[in-house]
């Protein structure tokens, strides 16, 4: 049975989370975390494995394995973090010997996969004709809320993210999230867009049933928030294109689609006219704008 020790300094975390959030855009917590988790089991599984080891250790965890990747410092401290099916590949020199491996952490906690009574890790071994492969799977990785309760971040950094339900018209908005708490705020351009998205959604909600799309937006919208210039589009037209970029990252393109929904409604444009003026404000070329799904409803 071989032990490996891995933990996770807060204060470490803090001061990476700081400095990621100052010095790299379009970054989140979620993707901090999980850097500073991929590198200290990294860490520890090489140095542990050293003396076995043909390669370097690889290890993936899965982006889309985390429902919400845009929680702030606040929600971390309430929810803590979860992903699962963690993979990490030892390739070995041939004939190593591993027969099973325990993972011993204060701060982290190994759960048990939901579809299995018998483990919580899975070891693979294959033999190739140089080499031994073994690959790890964990079920279920998770950091308790009360792992964060000390760490406390710069408020003033935004998160942005994109709120649409892919087959309804009029609805699509972007949020700008505080880093720290977790505030949600619109930006003020877009206000009698968002009372109207609202006006709309409590007048056929009768029609859905509880948890559908009408009532997901009246949760969001009730007591919305407003913030002058900080969406992308009153960003550049103030301070240029490339200070929105510098601002929320180069995946700029993903919130082209909401904005032109905004314009269709406060500009009254047609789909075409609004797309391409939102793509022109935001200097983004048709071939970097994904395609959006067929939208069956309209709200006008």
């Amino acid at each position: 049975m071989e032990t490996v020790k891995i933990e996770l300094n807060q204060q470490n975390l803090q001061s990476l989370m700081e400095v990621a959030l100052r010095d790299n855009v379009g970054v989140n917590l979620i993707d901090i975390l999980e850097n500073a988790i991929e590198t200290t089991l990294l860490q520890e599984f090489t140095e542990h494995f050293r003396d076995c080891l043909k390669k370097p250790v690889s290890l993936t965890i899965y982006r889309s394995h985390t429902e919400t990747r845009s929680k702030s410092m606040s929600c971390l401290q309430q929810e803590g973090y979860s992903t699962w099916y963690v993979t990490i590949k030892l390739p070995c020199y041939s004939g190593t010997c591993i027969e099973a491996v325990h993972l011993e952490s204060k701060t982290m906690q190994i759960a048990q996969s939901p579809f299995s009574a018998v483990s919580n890790l899975r070891l693979k071994k294959k033999e190739l004709k140089t080499q031994t492969n073994f690959e790890l799977q964990i079920f279920t990785l998770e950091l308790s809320p009360s792992f964060f309760k000390d760490i406390s971040i710069n408020n003033d950094v935004l998160l942005c993210d994109l709120h649409q339900e892919p087959q309804v018209l009029g609805c699509a908005s972007v949020t700008f999230k505080t880093a720290n708490t977790g505030d949600i705020y619109f930006c003020s351009c877009s206000k009698s867009y968002i009372d109207n998205a609202y006006k709309n959604a409590e007048e056929v909600k009768s029609s859905y049933v509880s948890g559908s799309w009408p009532y997901k937006l009246i949760s969001l919208y009730k007591q919305a928030s407003y913030a002058d210039n900080i969406c992308h589009l009153c960003v550049a037209e103030k301070f240029g294109v490339e200070k929105a970029l510098s601002k929320y990252g180069d995946d700029i393109y993903k919130y082209h689609y909401p904005y032109a929904q905004q314009y269709m409604y406060q500009q009254e444009m047609d789909e075409a006219t609004a797309s391409h003026y939102v793509k022109s404000r935001l200097k983004l070329s048709r071939w970097n704008v994904k395609l959006q799904p067929k939208l069956i409803h309209f709200i006008p």
